[in-house]
């Protein structure tokens, strides 16, 4: 009963942090907000089926794992039937967890579906190249007739000076590719640890931490926006009610919290009946 209810507080949290966001801007150029609301809803719409497959999706993964690769310890009267060699090193290194396994085929069977939006790919790549760059210069010393050839000419990118007896490499990249480095480092922490943790625990905890994940980034993402001197967390697409906000994180935080404590709760029962 504290597992579902704790549920239930983290979905109505999660609904009331969504519609803390709801409300359309009102601008000059678009005095009808029942377009924005309809789009508002379409996203909505999307979000929730995306949310209905990515639980199924948990469910096929924890079955996955409970049958195939979620790591167990046999019990002491196993152990004593069981053969006692074991297998090297050589052979343990050769075994690759589950879960990287599952994440290697999760995104590289979703690679071919990039294909269908892949002017959008070209337009956000050719945007991010006209922006503003930073120069890393790098002296090297004059290199020799028979690689010179081999080096890369000058471009937008790369240039070579010379001034004397030295010559300096220069790399201009776009400011925007570090941001996506560094985005794209984090999430690959973020879904390493995700698919790992999937082996470990039921797909209701790992949605219950994902959603807290989604709840903190919002709010991140609101403060900082605010921070940074865009009013008080106002988007170009509608302002942000932070009482109905924090109210929402808030109960994602209590519920997820006492979820925790209601799972601990129910093992310590269970393991007391199998003792019985």
């Amino acid at each position: 009963m504290t597992q579902i209810l704790s549920v239930l507080l983290v979905t109505f949290g999660v609904v009331l942090t969504t519609l803390s966001a709801s409300e359309p801007a009102k601008s000059s150029k678009s005095p009808d907000t029942s377009t924005n609301r309809y789009t508002y809803a379409t996203g909505i719409a999307i979000l929730t089926l995306a949310l209905l497959f990515s639980g199924f999706l948990g469910l096929v993964q924890d079955w996955t794992y409970s049958t195939y690769g979620r790591p167990t310890t046999p019990s002491t009267s196993t152990k004593s039937n069981l053969n006692t060699s074991k297998p090297d090193d050589k052979q343990k290194a050769q075994e690759s967890p589950a879960w990287q396994e599952s994440m290697f085929y999760l995104h590289f069977l979703a690679l071919p579906l990039f294909f269908s939006v892949r002017y959008d790919i070209l337009a956000q790549i050719t945007a991010v190249n006209a922006g503003p760059r930073i120069l890393f210069s790098i002296p090297i010393r004059n290199p020799s007739p028979s690689i010179a050839p081999y080096l890369p000419h000058n471009s937008s990118f790369f240039s070579l000076s010379k001034a004397g007896t030295s010559t300096t490499a220069g790399l201009a990249l776009p400011v925007a590719y570090l941001s996506l480095l560094l985005n794209t480092f984090t999430q690959l922490l973020c879904i390493a640890g995700v698919n790992r943790l999937t082996t470990r625990v039921s797909a209701l905890s790992v949605t219950l931490v994902l959603v807290v994940r989604k709840a903190v980034s919002l709010v991140l993402s609101v403060v900082g926006v605010g921070m940074m001197g865009h009013g008080n967390g106002t988007g170009s697409e509608g302002e942000v009610d932070k009482r109905m906000m924090w109210a929402g994180a808030a109960m994602v935080l209590v519920g997820t919290i006492t979820y925790s404590a209601g799972s601990g709760g129910g093992k310590a029962a269970g393991k007391k009946n199998k003792e019985e």
